[in-house]
């Protein structure tokens, strides 16, 4: 009997996380180890990291990027809602006339804040109010008959007023936070005693007698829209990433490609300048913003370094991944190419006409082979003109080629005229031979070099009654 056993042995991870800035790495073991992210002094972990980095079976780290540590936030606001109310009647108010009941309440509690609280507020802190809800509705309000009987609801028509109670401190531990709320209870009283007393009445409203209302504990707030509160501390994300909210959901997110963020506690990153980009997600610093690829070259990163898109293909944007495959009957003439042309190149004046492009070669040629379809009207020339004076021309029924101020003539052996005829010559250090239609119609000797540069230019011309 033989017994089988699937053995799995887990990878080690490799030791190369990078050092967070303001803290440092703690593994607890070589082999398969699990590692602390610790933090300096006056600086905490991000939102929504845990500093806990495993080393999975897979021998990847947990995270591909250790984040940085960052400030260390409390909440610096603390706040008291409270509320009281006109009676109204809110069918005969409009957007219009409840907006400027809102003004004069504003100007009322600007006024009251300044004047009766701001003055007394505890040293080294400012006593203000914040989110102030001016809106008309109805309550439902039941009169008890009896212990187990309830008479009808009335309705009431009320015009509310809502807003909180501020006043900005440090709140660390328990004790600040009770000091600050007993001053908030003191406020409150204050303001409740002056709305009482009819200090909050308008021209033609007063408030309703006993509605002031508080909340029975204060509350406290982060300050900064890139912070999320957790106890005592106000939670950011590291530099490179940013807190997105969605629907009130909230979560640390890489800076996307194109931006970034030097900073913790950020709600949104920064754009690189035109024309530049990030190469990866999550950048740190405006240095990593580098130049995008021109037209005619890509990269998978959308920067350089970039890579010249090859014959057949082309790029006619910046900043793009791949280069595009010319469509059929297309081509690029050399490296780089930001547009395509077609294989069949129509010239239909009747002056000259002239297309340029350089040859794909790397090295000085001594031997060549040219060959080309053309279909020419009757009384049209075509020449291509190569560096070093070397021209292959078609002329009436001839074939020409002209080098070294040498020429050779060869007579085709029926007309070209209105038909595609295919045409080549092949030059080497002995012969010239040409060839028509697929046969060799003439062979000479070279009795001169015949050479053209690397990347040699090439000139095509055309004359006469061409379409």
């Amino acid at each position: 009997m033989f017994l089988y056993y699937n053995i799995f042995i887990a990878q080690v991870c490799p030791l190369n996380l990078t050092i967070p800035q303001n803290g440092l790495l703690s593994y607890t073991n070589d082999n398969q180890p699990v590692v602390f992210v610790l933090c300096y002094e006056n600086y905490d972990l991000p939102y929504e990291f845990n500093g806990l980095i495993l080393c999975l079976d897979s021998g990847l780290w947990s995270t591909d990027e250790v984040p940085d540590c960052t400030r260390t936030r409390r909440p610096g606001l603390n706040l008291l809602p409270v509320s009281f109310y006109y009676s109204v009647d809110c069918n005969a108010q409009t957007g219009t006339s409840i907006n400027a009941i809102k003004d004069q309440i504003l100007a009322l509690l600007e006024d009251y804040i300044g004047t009766a609280l701001a003055p007394d507020c505890l040293a080294g802190s400012t006593c203000s109010y914040d989110d102030l809800v001016v809106q008309c509705g109805s309550t439902s309000k039941r009169k008890k008959r009896d212990i187990n009987d309830y008479r009808f609801k009335r309705e009431v028509s009320e015009l509310f007023v809502n807003f909180s109670l501020i006043i900005t401190g440090t709140v660390s531990n328990w004790d600040e936070l009770l000091m600050y709320e007993d001053f908030l209870f003191q406020m409150s009283d204050q303001l409740k005693n002056a709305v009482s007393a009819g200090q909050f009445d308008l021209n033609d409203l007063a408030v309703v007698r006993g509605s002031f209302f508080r909340e029975q504990i204060s509350s406290t707030k982060c300050e900064g829209s890139g912070q999320v509160q957790s106890a005592f501390k106000c939670k950011t994300c590291a530099a490179g990433m940013f807190l997105e909210d969605v629907d009130g959901v909230k979560g640390c997110r890489k800076c996307p490609i194109g931006t970034y963020m030097e900073n913790d506690g950020a709600s949104s990153c920064i754009s690189c300048p035109p024309g530049t980009s990030t190469n990866k997600t999550g950048s740190k610093s405006a240095d990593m913003c580098v130049e995008l690829c021109p037209i005619g070259f890509s990269s998978l990163t959308l920067v350089k370094p970039c890579t010249p898109c090859a014959i057949g293909f082309y790029q006619d944007g910046i900043g793009k991944a791949l280069c595009q495959k010319c469509d059929f009957g297309k081509t690029t003439f050399k490296v780089g190419s930001h547009n395509c042309s077609p294989y069949d190149i129509v010239l239909s004046s009747q002056s000259s006409e002239v297309i340029a492009s350089a040859l794909n070669t790397t090295d000085v040629m001594d031997e060549m082979t040219v060959l080309f379809w053309l279909f020419r009207r009757s009384g049209s020339n075509f020449s291509l003109h190569f560096e070093n004076n070397v021209v292959i021309e078609v002329s009436g029924q001839s074939f020409i080629i002209y080098w070294n101020s040498l020429s050779i003539i060869v007579l085709l052996p029926e007309s070209s005229f209105d038909i595609w005829a295919h045409f080549a010559v092949s030059t080497s250090n002995t012969t010239v031979n040409f060839y028509y239609n697929g046969d060799m119609i003439d062979s000479h000797a070279m009795v001169s070099p015949l050479t053209l540069p690397a990347n040699a230019y090439v000139e095509l011309f055309t004359s006469g009654v061409n379409g």
